[in-house]
């Protein structure tokens, strides 16, 4: 009788604790991909809030006139990072100021049901390569709702934990995490882990030894890896160099349009993407958000991006 209690007691606590996972709600919906510059994303952005009635904005880089114009004929609450330049005159905002933090995010919920996220920041003829994700789900809305909340009242670099860690959208599984309380590096060495036959990556900034050590070890075990960095983010914590020393390898962007991707492909049909870059910051200082999204469909059109960038890239 006491074990039984016991066990009971436990999963109580494992429960209470997260440990448990909590229950996959399944819905039907709209995913729509886009990849920067070559779709207009900003056009995108501004259709999709135009249609809605209420928006709220978790954005790392506001600049637009047409984008402000248009929030400001809505029902809109908006966050932005203290490193914001763009005079949002005539709006209403919170901000990080003086946090040390960055808030990265770069995501809109609309009317409760719908959220735009990915990495590209909202800025007018943004010429960057990036990702940007539509999502109709009201699951997802209510997480990422839920960060809002927290960032509009100020509580950055902090937060409850997810509500809904997964949600099943058209049969398709997606994970939805928050940096830093849902510990988004150890989500993504553990797909890294995961991985059968392939990793393939485009990231901005890389200078996460623990995700770097996953991806050696699973080259060491004959996985195939291949990745593309950025190089404006090349530093003295830059895991390039253990790259070359490993002899993995990897392609490097040095062109006036930033290589802006957070985007790792694993096996051809798992794909992680958001706001968050592999770094030690990401991980535990900034606010910060990543989607998994188990699809072989989506991970086509991801590889599509990282063999037209790799393309590119041997063409210069």
């Amino acid at each position: 009788m006491k074990k039984l209690i016991l066990v009971i007691l436990l999963v109580i606590l494992l429960v209470i604790s997260g440990c448990i996972s909590r229950e996959i709600v399944d819905e039907t919906g709209e995913i729509n991909i886009l990849f920067c510059p070559r779709e207009n994303c900003m056009e995108f952005v501004k259709q999709k809030i135009s249609e809605s009635n209420e928006v709220r904005c978790a954005v790392y880089n506001l600049r637009s006139e047409g984008l402000a114009s248009i929030l400001k004929s809505r029902d809109y609450s908006i966050v932005v990072d203290k490193l914001n330049s763009f005079p949002l005159k005539g709006m209403e905002y919170a901000t990080n100021r003086n946090f040390k933090n960055l808030m990265h995010n770069k995501f809109c919920i609309m009317d409760n049901k719908a959220v735009i996220t990915g990495s590209f920041n909202f800025i007018e003829n943004n010429q960057n390569y990036d990702n940007l994700v539509y999502i109709e789900s009201k699951a997802l809305a209510s997480n990422y709702l839920d960060e809002f909340d927290e960032l509009s009242e100020r509580k950055f670099g902090s937060g409850e934990k997810v509500k809904y860690p997964q949600a099943v959208l058209n049969s398709i599984r997606i994970e939805n995490y928050f940096c830093p309380e849902d510990d988004c590096e150890q989500h993504l060495i553990s797909l890294i882990s995961s991985a059968n036959s392939s990793i393939y990556f485009m990231t901005f900034a890389f200078t996460s030894n623990n995700v770097c050590d996953a991806i050696i070890e699973k080259h060491k075990k004959g996985i195939k890896v291949l990745g593309i960095f950025e190089s404006s983010q090349f530093g003295k914590y830059s895991e390039e160099k253990r790259f070359k020393k490993e002899k993995i390898p990897f392609y490097v962007d040095s062109g006036k349009q930033e290589m802006h991707h957070k985007v790792f492909i694993i096996d051809n049909k798992t794909v992680l993407t958001g706001s968050y870059n592999p770094t030690k910051s990401a991980n535990i200082y900034n606010d910060e958000n990543i989607l998994i999204i188990h699809d072989k469909n989506i991970a086509s059109l991801y590889l599509s991006e990282f063999n037209f960038l790799i393309e590119s890239l041997k063409s210069e």
